[in-house]
């Protein structure tokens, strides 16, 4: 290998982990705070909101660790760190539609349970 092939590698996975980095940090907060402002606010809509995109980031983290579970050691192509990039981009758009639809029925159930909370002033703290 060169030192052109050693830095861009080096560079892909920097982009990488600075891509994962932001994606945790941007989830972490964002759930609790958009939660917080529906409840403060009385937000029917913003709570639903909150509500389908936890599920969609549920759905994204549950098909992570599925597709963590596939053993591609013996397989001859092996995923680059760009290809892995685009899985979690796809994956992250795959959990939106899939949360959009409803059928899992996550959000719906989240939403039954904190609006009855809303409309009784408690406001639930995210663990």
């Amino acid at each position: 290998m060169d030192g052109n092939t050693i830095s861009a590698m080096d560079s892909a996975s920097l982009i990488q982990s600075q891509v994962q980095l932001a994606q945790q940090q941007a989830q972490s907060g964002s759930f609790q705070n958009v939660l917080d402002k529906a409840m403060q606010a009385k937000d029917d809509v913003q709570l639903k909101q909150a509500c389908q995109d936890f599920e969609s980031y549920f759905l994204q983290m549950m098909w992570k660790e599925m597709r963590n579970t596939v053993d591609t050691s013996g397989s001859f192509l092996q995923p680059d760190q760009t290809e892995q990039i685009f899985q979690d981009m796809l994956d992250e758009e795959n959990s939106k539609a899939a949360a959009s639809t409803g059928k899992l029925g996550l959000a719906d159930q989240m939403y039954k349970q904190m609006s009855r909370q809303m409309n009784a002033g408690q406001i639930p703290q995210v663990q």
